[in-house]
C-alpha cells in the first residue's frame, strides 16, 4: 500500500504524487464558501523514518494556517489515520463545529485533539478485544 491509495469522502480530491514513497499525497476540500481545507501526508525527510498527517486551511482571502495532526511510523499507519482523520473533519464542519468560512485557530486545534482522543479510544477498543 502506498499513501496515495487514499480512500476519501467523494467531494474531496487527492493530489497524486510523482514518487509515491517520498512525496506528499494531498487531499483537498474546498467548500461552497471558497475555504480548502488540506490534508497532507509527508514524509519526514530529516530522519528518513516516518510520516506527518498535517490539516491546512486557506481562505479566499489568501489567509494560510498550517498544523501538525500527528506522526506516524509507516506509510500503512498515516494512511489509515489520513483516511479516518478526512471525514472526522468533513463531520466537524458538517456540524458546525468548525467554520467552512473561517476556520478560527482554536476550532481547529479542537478538531484535531478530538480526533486524536477518538483514534486513542479506538486503539483500546481493538486492543482490549484482542485480549479478551
Amino acid at each position: 500500500m502506498t499513501h496515495s491509495d487514499i480512500d476519501v469522502p467523494a467531494e474531496w480530491r487527492v493530489q497524486q504524487p510523482a514518487d509515491q514513497l517520498r512525496s506528499p499525497t494531498k487531499c483537498y476540500y474546498r467548500t461552497s464558501t471558497g475555504t480548502t481545507f488540506i490534508v497532507t501526508i509527508v514524509p519526514d525527510v530529516p530522519d528518513g523514518d516516518g510520516y506527518s498527517l498535517r490539516l491546512s486551511t486557506e481562505t479566499p482571502t489568501n489567509v494560510r494556517h498550517d498544523y501538525l495532526v500527528d506522526r506516524y511510523d509507516s506509510c500503512q499507519t498515516v494512511t489509515s489515520a489520513a483516511e479516518s482523520f478526512i471525514p472526522h473533519l468533513t463531520r466537524q464542519i458538517q456540524r458546525d463545529k468548525l467554520s467552512a468560512s473561517d476556520p478560527s485557530i482554536d476550532a481547529v486545534q479542537r478538531t484535531i485533539k478530538s480526533f486524536r482522543e477518538e483514534s486513542v479510544l479506538q486503539s483500546l477498543r481493538r486492543t482490549i478485544g484482542r485480549l479478551l
